[in-house]
């Protein structure tokens, strides 16, 4: 009995109760979503079936063109292009079920146009270029919009810095359905810094000068970037300018801070920000014992009265006097010390009769504070200049200079010894030395002590070497002298004394 209480459940639920679920069977939603923009195929359509013997199965079907697709067991379809659509829902017992149709239609074609508006199409280095556009499409629709610049997405306006040149950019607007979108190219000239080279006129940077510094500058840099303009701008207005070639005077020691701005013909400006410096001068100033010299009186002091300086230079001005003048007559088999001859140094070892050799002697410059100075070599009636130079640690320098004339003083002198073996030529004879003495009108006569002539000379340069008539050298002893000559005003002087010859 239980076993025929099973079949009859069986037999019932097939073929009673069964008819009764597929009669319900129905599609109990729909949803579709038409293409997004004109020209895409993005069509989707969606059945949702129930209360039939599952599982269902789905057929996309196009009837305008008699297009049936294959069942499939997913009840989606995407991408679908323009046209009319309806689903058929088959479920296990083959009972079909239709859908509604689904129109898919093109939306209205529409293009975004994009007017782009940039304060200018020309960057300079350290600039920014405002982009901003005005977008318009022929739907009306007034936004919002997205927008891209180069692929990154930005809020218009935006502001760009480009580098290099030529540098573009592209400019997309989208609307949120991103069905619509407008491009516009913009092209950005990128300029570099005008190049500027300044001349100084000899003065080495950095500029530094002592006070007062007068400094020259001057842009020499031509780019064929048009006129340029300048601006020089310190902290003390009065030294601003706007000149190409500016001439600045700094009258005071100190720094001096500018900017200065180059602007080239097509807009850019560079800016350079340097220093000057300016140093204290010095002043150069010094009195003397003595303005005037006589030969008798050659010596001078100098008295500093220089200021603000660190160390000092002197020439006096007898530099063409470097040389002293002395005759030698005779020197015997022996060596004396340097001497300068027309300049060279050269040693003097044998016989050399009547000539002239210059010894240097004197030093003609000085480091000291307040040095002395002997005119010992100075012309009568000439006039010399001497000058100090100080200088201070920035080697700012100074000079100053005073007049120092030599009068012609009639004066005669006449040693009373000499030794003919000395190494010192000037020891070794006998002449006199004066001042005023005219070289054309002197006559000098030598006697022993018997009153014999031993040496005679005409010449105020060939003094008397100590031999006897141009022979052998006189003994040692007293020898007596006879000078006439005149001055130079005409005077005429008879003198005589004693000279002692030495070996």
């Amino acid at each position: 009995m239980k076993f025929l209480k099973k079949i009859f459940i069986f037999l019932y639920t097939f073929f009673i109760m069964v008819p009764i679920f597929s009669q319900n069977f129905e599609i109990i939603k729909e949803e579709w979503e038409n293409i997004s923009c004109y020209g895409k195929k993005d069509g989707k359509i969606t059945v949702f079936a129930d209360y039939g013997n599952i599982p269902y199965t789905y057929s996309l079907q196009q009837p305008n063109i008699g297009i049936v697709g294959p069942y499939v067991s997913g009840n989606i379809f995407q991408e679908l292009d323009v046209g009319r659509y309806i689903i058929n829902v088959k479920d296990h017992n083959g009972i079909v079920i239709t859908s509604s149709v689904f129109e898919m239609e093109n939306p209205t074609r529409d293009t975004i146009a994009i007017d782009l508006s940039m304060n200018d199409t020309v960057v300079c280095p350290g600039n920014s270029l405002r982009i901003t556009a005005k977008i318009t499409n022929e739907s009306g629709f007034d936004g919002p919009y997205y927008c891209t610049i180069n692929g990154v997405q930005k809020t218009l306006p935006f502001y760009v810095s480009p580098k290099i040149s030529p540098t573009n950019y592209l400019i997309t607007a989208e609307k949120k359905d991103k069905c619509f979108t407008g491009k516009a190219n913009l092209n950005i000239k990128f300029l570099p810094y005008p190049e500027v080279s300044l001349d100084s006129k000899g003065i080495e940077h950095p500029y530094e000068g002592c006070a007062p510094f007068t400094l020259y500058l001057q842009d020499t840099v031509k780019d064929g970037r048009g006129k340029r303009t300048y601006k020089w701008d310190f902290d003390e207005p009065e030294l601003d300018d706007k000149t190409v070639s500016p001439r600045f005077i700094f009258k005071t020691k100190g720094s001096y801070p500018y900017k200065l701005s180059v602007k080239s013909g097509d807009g850019c400006v560079k800016e350079i920000f340097d220093t000057i410096r300016v140093f204290p001068n010095v002043e150069a100033k010094f009195k003397t014992s003595k303005s005037e010299l006589s030969y008798l009186n050659p010596i001078v002091f100098f008295e500093n009265n220089s200021k603000a300086y660190d160390s000092c230079y002197w020439t006096f001005g007898d530099d063409e006097m470097y040389y002293d003048t002395i005759s030698v007559s005779y020197i015997e088999n022996e060596q004396i010390d340097t001497v300068i001859i027309n300049g060279q140094t050269e040693f003097v070892t044998s016989i050399v009769t009547d000539t002239i050799y210059e010894i240097d002697t004197v030093d003609m410059t000085s480091n000291l504070i307040e040095p002395h100075h002997n005119y010992e070599f100075a012309k009568p009636g000439t006039n010399y200049y001497a000058k100090l130079i100080v200088a201070n640690r920035f080697s700012c320098k100074d000079s100053f200079v005073r007049k120092i004339s030599f009068f012609d003083q009639y004066s005669f002198y006449i040693p009373n010894v000499f030794n003919v073996n000395s190494k010192i030529p000037e020891n070794a004879v006998f002449i006199p030395k004066g001042n005023g003495i005219d070289e054309n009108n002197f006559r000098m006569l030598i006697f022993n002590r018997w009153g014999e002539k031993v040496f005679e000379t005409n010449n105020l340069n060939y003094p008397w070497n100590g031999r006897i008539n141009g022979g052998d050298f006189g003994e040692t002893a007293s020898y007596t002298w006879l000078i006439i000559y005149k001055d130079k005003n005409g005077t005429e002087f008879r003198r005589t004394g004693n000279v002692i010859l030495l070996h």
